[in-house]
């Protein structure tokens, strides 16, 4: 396992750039996820099916991929994958669609499982930080977010400067804050919130008002 954990390490330093995201902010009703053990030519034997797949999903094999962030899945090791549609309707994944070794993944399995059975909420979450300041107090803020159809909901930061707002609806919303003080720098536009999952992330203010 731990030859596994190294390999898979460098492939992460191996040239392939893409953002961390959460696994809450991964879901959506085309995506696909199953847990499985690496057999030869990118297939899998299917242990757990997670979203996407039929109930009783045994063999599902991968397309396959050359670019910098392929992943090798080494024969007989166990994997959570991800993975998406290609045109064709066949399934792809990669490093950047989060596939992980097993042993680095109880927590998403966890949550994959919970929303699958409608257990997860709807929030819009993230730690907040204030433009060129490196520890602000922003504890008791207000962060309000505005549906596009126009309702509101809204947060409270925390001592953390992390601020969590919902259940809301699944949609897109522009935030904001409840203080003539600060006006949001990051994200600049609306942020989408899948049903089950989470979105926003970090959320930077700037002093005065837009």
């Amino acid at each position: 396992m731990r030859a596994l954990l190294v390999l898979w390490s460098a492939q992460l330093l191996n040239a392939c750039s893409c953002l961390s995201v959460p696994i809450c902010m991964r879901v959506s009703p085309e995506m696909v996820a199953f847990t499985g053990v690496a057999q030869a030519d990118s297939g899998f034997l299917v242990e757990r099916v997670l979203a996407g797949l039929p109930a009783g999903t045994r063999q599902v094999k991968l397309a396959p991929d050359d670019t910098t962030c392929a992943i090798t899945f080494p024969r007989g090791q166990r994997f959570l994958v991800l993975a998406r549609r290609l045109d064709d309707g066949s399934l792809a994944t990669s490093i950047c669609d989060g596939s992980r070794p097993i042993a680095e993944a109880a927590a998403d399995i966890r949550f994959l499982a919970d929303w699958a059975a409608g257990r997860t909420p709807t929030v819009l979450e993230g730690d907040v930080s204030l433009e060129n300041v490196a520890k602000p107090n922003l504890a008791g803020l207000t962060v309000i977010a505005k549906s596009s159809e126009g309702r509101t909901f809204q947060g409270r930061v925390n001592q953390k400067n992390h601020y969590r707002i919902g259940p809301v609806a699944p949609g897109t919303y522009q935030l904001s804050t409840g203080s003539p003080k600060f006006s949001v720098l990051i994200p600049r536009g609306p942020v989408s919130v899948p049903k089950g999952g989470c979105g926003a992330g970090v959320l930077v203010l700037k002093p005065g008002t837009p």
